[in-house]
């Protein structure tokens, strides 16, 4: 039953990749897909799934320089995500508050992936009813598929929807990286020794199974590093991205432009070569300004490396958009879909909790049209769902909802703030309703880093 599960997900999965491929990639080319206009106003929302805020101010302060390059920025650290994961944490970055989950599951007659793929069309419609142009790069769980499955952009021919995610990766590789202790078959070596693994992973009891997964390495370790070359060149699918952003931007003097890009660079944690944190092979310093914090782990470190080497590239692309004279007329709103379990400094005062708080504390930084100066820290409360009203600001005075024709403004609600503990993945989300585990879930109010504004939320 296991073997044609995988056989049908992966002939889902190869032909979604083939009806995506960009066109020139196998040449190393990159062919500019992301469009700015020099005379008109743009506004660019950059998804930065898992981006841990807490981080930011602490790259900042490892990388002075940047503080120049971020200019215009303001920095919103007490923001909240509605969802730990990408499932649920999504939705209303990308729809706003109609599509947090309790919204989703006022809906109680409408299948929740209908409402996860109509959050995706909410911005490049809105923008598009006002003249800018649309373009969308790797809507994240399209029609709740892990692959490229843009069947909800179908009717809407107008938006440019791209995946881009491992398309610049060969590329990266070849200019920059030295790859030759990386085995070209290192996929199937994979799956050759870790089968008999998975044989008795599934017929062992649920409750036993973590234990042998061991974060799918199943505790097998080679001599020829095919386990951190896996890391690595995962690493790379997201990270080249970035590196590659000013090749794929292309400027003109045409309409104003709506960019939605998503990018997976901080959910790939690694121990990358410091001090300015580059993807090699096998990194020989990995110092790090967590290094010496006692509560600090490797996971915590790994991901501050991943978060760095992220803050760094998109540095250098808002440095492109100044050299090329649209960083002023472009707003710029970097924000993440969820955070992570790690113990960051803004929970320590709380470390029992602390690390569930966290996963619901995403960054957001937001730079407005002809905005500069140094970055400012602003303490207001914030969710990750007030990213389209932002978006939208200026524009319409009453933003509507061009799929529900309901003022977004209608939704806004503060006064408390329901975060939940859902399940990641589509096939346990079949359903009309969001199923909440049984912890995890909270009510929160105003600043998120005093412990007595969360509750456990059990009034479901």
């Amino acid at each position: 039953m296991t073997i044609i599960q995988i056989s049908n997900e992966y002939k889902i999965y190869a032909s979604n990749v083939e009806d995506t491929r960009i066109a020139g990639t196998a040449n190393y080319e990159i062919t500019p897909l992301l469009p700015l206009s020099r005379v008109n106003e743009n506004v660019v929302v950059l998804l930065l799934d898992r981006a841990i805020s807490a981080y930011f101010p602490m790259i900042l302060d490892q990388f002075p320089d940047l503080i120049d390059v971020y200019s215009g920025f303001d920095y919103y650290p007490n923001t909240l995500s509605f969802g730990w994961n990408t499932l649920s944490g999504s939705p209303p970055l990308m729809g706003g508050y109609e599509y947090t989950p309790d919204a989703f599951n006022e809906r109680k007659n409408e299948k929740l992936v209908d409402k996860h793929n109509e959050a995706t069309l909410v911005l490049p419609l809105a923008f598009q009813d006002i003249g800018l142009r649309a373009s969308v790069f790797n809507p994240p769980l399209a029609n709740y598929k892990w692959s490229n499955d843009f069947s909800a952009f179908e009717p809407y021919p107008d938006i440019n929807v791209y995946a881009t995610k491992g398309a610049f990766t060969k590329k990266y590789e070849v200019e920059n990286l030295d790859t030759s202790g990386i085995k070209a078959n290192f996929g199937n070596l994979l799956i050759e020794k870790r089968i008999p693994m998975y044989v008795l992973f599934k017929s062992l009891p649920p409750l036993v199974r973590p234990l042998l997964y061991d974060k799918g390495t199943y505790y097998l370790m080679y001599s020829d590093n095919t386990l951190m070359n896996q890391d690595l060149l995962e690493f790379l699918d997201d990270y080249s991205e970035l590196y590659y952003l000013p090749e794929l931007t292309q400027i003109d003097d045409g309409p104003g432009s709506y960019v939605f890009f998503a990018n997976e660079t901080p959910h790939r944690p690694l121990y990358l070569q410091a001090p300015n944190y580059i993807p090699i092979p096998d990194p020989t310093d990995i110092t790090n300004p967590l290094q010496h914090d006692r509560l600090s782990k490797t996971l915590e470190q790994i991901h501050y490396h991943a978060n760095a080497a992220t803050i760094l590239q998109v540095g250098k692309w808002l440095q492109y958009l100044k050299d090329e004279d649209v960083y002023d007329n472009t707003r710029i709103i970097m924000v993440a879909d969820h955070g992570y379990f790690l113990m960051v400094e803004d929970f320590k005062n709380f470390p029992e909790k602390g690390v569930n708080y966290a996963k619901y504390n995403p960054l957001l930084a937001v730079k407005d049209f002809d905005a500069r100066g140094t970055i400012k820290t602003l303490d207001t409360f914030m969710t990750n769902a007030d990213v389209p009203l932002i978006a939208l600001q200026g524009f319409v005075d009453k933003p509507i909802n061009p799929l529900t024709n309901k003022l977004m403004h209608e939704y806004v609600d503060k006064e408390q703030v329901n975060v939940y503990n859902i399940s990641n993945h589509g096939q346990d989300n079949q359903g009309y309703q969001y199923q909440f585990k049984s912890d995890h879930n909270f009510i929160v109010t105003e600043n998120i880093f005093l412990e007595e504004n969360w509750r456990e939320n059990k009034n479901f």
